[in-house]
């Protein structure tokens, strides 16, 4: 992604030099290699523009080269904008409009929200300044359905009220009381607002406003006409008279009105005059003349009531004006609020705008999330059964790139029948799993095992005889295939640790039993475990990690103690995970007790039986509780699935979903997919307009969730899940911006970042593509000479660099932070020839360490 972009490109006015960009021959190694970035470019704080855009082009350009890597912001080109986002805070699912900025002013929008001054005919001036504040509060982005009947969509809530919550209040501030009132001020003064400009109208008091603009300005002598084009009609305009100062006769088209000076008029297809000055000759020999605003939008505002526009005084509905004033001396601020006119389309989904009702000139933008919610960056699981006795889970790992479906429940008499009496942990028939550490399994049967926090199902393939000193225990990956073979010998246990996917285990294997099916393994990991024992900390449903950082766990009921440290799902670091807790327990004097445990945001409940005070309380952990709810995992309603996310920028450990099993109906009683629950409590069902058995719910992280109910089948779940949490890119712009979405990404490592050279504790440990020479560019001037303490500019780089006028260098050196990285120095003697390198890098270029050269080569 491309974080840092925004912040530069608004300091970009400021920078002074040259222009460049890195690939090499051995390109993009190694500044992207094995499809991960290892890079920064760095371009110098005093440097031109040309320097900055060519640090773009190379980020583009090798961020490209990712193969796995995050979506990009959206862009603005043609005019202002402003990002509701900021570097701090990015706006999420359930987002306020007002959460990262309270307030845009010029600073945002220079040229929409510039400051200005207004002057009456005496020549006084009155500044002001304008700012939009966006959103309070209840204005937000949310996933769900509207007040209409629609489909479920990740949405920017409007609202239809101007008053109480409106969309935007814009305030105009002046910095003295005006007169609106006073004939100096009326038709003379004008503003601009937004980018457009208006002028004072009369009937103006302490209260009331009337803004005349956005019309051609027209003078037009006694008997005379004038041709007007306005949206690409020609009018035809003439005065007929005046009767006195203030008052004339005009003709549009034919049509001939009296007017007053100060006023609007409307004539014929709704076209407006505004008659903003008049000159009433008295002498023989002159003529009179009156100055109009032809095909202008006329605006009124009343404090504390809607806005009303147009000749005939139109209330807009979901705006607001509130007018600061002082009785019989003018008007000092003018704030309006505004939002959907109605409930029906008082929102904006992905890629809709809304153009400001009142002032026309100011867009809200709703781009996008980023990631979107079909971008191939998204991890796509599916819960679903084979409609009869088995219930499937399907996903990909983090460790392999194959998806994997994996049956985790089965009707325990493997028959759909009217008896359901157990669902068990099972991927076949008569083949259970265990997901509890030291848990035992036999032939052909799967282990879940977690060590190092990335999770594997193992398959028994092998258990030994226990007769030689050279018996061999084999596993298999379940879903690489990957075979692990360790020796048991005659004592049945690994003497050392066994390594599986870099996760340390001991196993121990149990071949007493005659009949050899019956023969079992089992393996504990973790601090104090030995074979065959977990130690004191035993980890339940251990979790897999999957291919965007998101852990998946099988949960089932289990017999628990109040004297064990139990790992379990729910607590987001490593550490902490493996640290787990103690389960809160019965005592002696309950007989039956029932308690919760939070891991994170997954609350564990646990039934307490009845206890001596000799021997730590007996439980059964059969349930969970997200977000109010309860998930249960009981022998009768079969496995669950936790679904734990990585943390939120709001939380300390990441939130959870369970996909509980239930039954089918009817009188083959199956299992079946239940309704999700969510610890974020945002992740709440909307069912969908076009298709009634479907269901949608987001959370927080961005996590878009669809559950199936179709008729004849037992019921499904679709899971997106984002590479990271999303995010929603929202902008003010100018109506004559162009905005382009950010684009998507892949699942991937590392990002390509630009730094100005000041910023050098953020990059020291990368590999540098440095643009720019020694005079502009301190990094630059370190690998020119490091024992340089100024610029080195000119004849003095020349002397240094063997680069003249017209040329180049394309150099790749030490990094003069870091031995183990690589410095590629692209620098023109001028601005031009720096361009120039740039192309030359992009044909392909060595980045060995010392190759340099100097281009284009002078003949002797």
């Amino acid at each position: 992604m491309f974080k840092k972009i925004a912040s530069i490109l608004a300091s970009a006015v400021m920078l002074g030099s040259t222009m460049g960009a890195a690939f090499a021959a051995n390109y993009p190694a190694p500044f992207v290699s094995g499809g991960a970035a290892d890079v920064a470019i760095v371009y110098g704080s005093n440097a031109a523009v040309s320097d900055l855009s060519a640090a773009i082009d190379i980020q583009t350009n090798l961020q490209s080269k990712v193969t796995s890597s995050s979506g990009s912001s959206a862009s603005s080109t043609g005019g202002d904008s402003a990002d509701l986002a900021s570097s701090s805070q990015k706006l999420y699912v359930n987002s306020t409009l007002s959460a990262a900025r309270t307030v845009l002013t010029k600073d945002y929008l220079p040229t929409l929200l510039a400051d200005g001054s207004a002057y009456d005919n005496a020549g006084t001036e009155y500044k002001y300044t304008q700012v939009i504040y966006p959103g309070i509060n209840t204005r937000k982005i949310t996933f769900g359905k509207s007040s209409e009947s629609v489909d479920p969509a990740l949405i920017l809530d409007l609202g239809y009220s101007g008053t109480s919550a409106p969309t935007y209040n814009y305030t105009l501030t002046f910095s003295k009381i005006l007169n609106v009132s006073s004939s100096d001020v009326v038709g003379t003064a004008d503003i601009m607002i937004l980018g457009n400009k208006y002028t004072i109208g009369s009937n103006s008091d302490s209260n009331t406003l009337y803004l005349y603009g956005s019309g051609t300005t027209t003078t037009v002598e006694e008997g005379n006409t004038a041709t007007v084009t306005v949206g690409a009609k020609d009018h035809t305009v003439m005065l007929v008279g005046t009767s006195a100062t203030n008052t004339a006769t005009i003709e549009v088209d034919g049509s001939s009105r009296s007017v007053t000076k100060g006023n609007s008029y409307k004539f014929a297809d709704g076209f407006e005059v505004y008659v903003k000055d008049l000159f009433h000759a008295t002498k023989t020999g002159t003529l009179s003349r009156a100055e109009l605003l032809i095909g202008s939008t006329s605006l009124h505002f009343e404090d504390g009531q809607s806005v009303r526009v147009g000749a005939d005084d139109t209330s807009l509905l979901g705006t607001n004006a509130e007018i600061t004033g002082t009785a019989g001396a003018g008007i000092s601020a003018i704030m309006v609020s505004q939002s959907a006119e109605s409930s029906i389309g008082d929102y904006l989904k992905a890629g809709q705008s809304y153009t400001d009702r009142v002032f026309k000139n100011l867009v809200l933008d709703h781009v996008g999330p980023v990631p979107s919610l079909d971008a191939e960056s998204r991890d796509m699981l599916r819960f679903d059964t084979d409609n009869s006795v088995a219930a499937r889970a399907t996903f990909t790992t983090d460790l392999s790139d194959k998806e994997y479906t994996l049956n985790y429940a089965r009707d325990s008499d493997q028959t759909a029948d009217s008896a359901l009496a157990r669902v068990d942990f099972s991927y076949d028939n008569n083949l259970n799993m265990t997901n509890i550490e030291g848990g035992n399994a036999k032939m052909q049967e799967y282990l879940i095992v977690n060590d190092n926090d990335y999770g594997v199902i193992l398959r028994v393939d092998s258990i030994p005889a226990g007769t030689s000193t050279n018996d061999q225990l084999t596993f298999s990956d379940a879903i690489t295939g990957e075979q692990y073979k360790f020796t048991v010998g005659n004592l049945n246990t690994t003497t050392a640790v066994a390594n599986i996917r870099g996760g340390e285990y001991y196993v121990n294997t149990n071949p007493s039993n005659a009949d050899s099916a019956l023969w079992t393994v089992n393996v504990t990991w973790g601090a104090g475990s030995a074979a065959g024992n977990p130690g004191t900390q035993t980890t339940l449903y251990p979790r897999i990690k999957l291919q965007n950082g998101e852990w998946i766990s099988f949960l089932t009921q289990a017999t628990v103690n109040n004297a064990t440290t139990y790992s379990l799902p729910g607590l987001y670091t490593l550490s902490d995970y493996k640290s787990g807790s103690i389960l809160t327990g019965g005592n002696a004097t309950n007989a039956y007790n029932r308690n919760s445990t939070s891991f994170g945001n997954v609350a564990f409940n646990v039934t307490w039986t009845t206890n001596s005070t000799a021997n730590p309380a007996a439980g059964t952990l059969d349930s969970l509780n997200l977000g109010g709810s309860s998930c249960i995992f009981n022998s009768t309603m079969g496995p669950a699935v936790l679904l734990q996310e990585e943390k939120t920028v709001d939380t300390t450990n990441g939130h959870a979903i369970c996909i509980p099993l239930t039954t089918s109906s009817g009188s083959n009683r199956m299992p079946a997919i239940g309704t999700p629950l969510f610890s974020d409590t945002l992740g709440s069902f909307a069912t969908l307009q076009s298709n009634s058995y479907k269901s949608q719910a987001m959370d927080k992280f961005g996590t878009w969730v669809e559950r199936d109910t179709t008729t004849n089948t037992n019921g499904a779940v679709a899971i997106s899940y984002p590479s990271e949490q999303m995010y929603v890119d929202v902008f003010f712009r100018g109506k004559e911006t162009t905005l382009t979405p950010g684009s998507e990404g892949s699942q991937g490592t590392g990002n390509v970042l630009i730094f100005k050279d000041s910023e050098s504790e953020s990059f020291m440990n990368k590999n540098l593509v440095v643009i720019g020479g020694s005079c502009v560019n301190t990094v630059a001037r370190k690998l020119v000479d490091a024992s340089a303490n100024s610029p080195i500019c000119g004849a003095d780089f020349t002397a240094k660099t063997n680069v003249g006028a017209g040329q180049y260098m394309l150099k790749a050196m030490e990094s003069p932070y870091n031995v183990g990285k690589v410095a590629m120095l692209v620098a023109g003697y001028e601005a031009a020839n720096t361009a120039t390198a740039a192309a030359k890098l992009k044909e392909g270029h060595a980045t060995d360490k010392g190759t340099s050269n100097v281009y284009p080569v002078q003949s002797a």
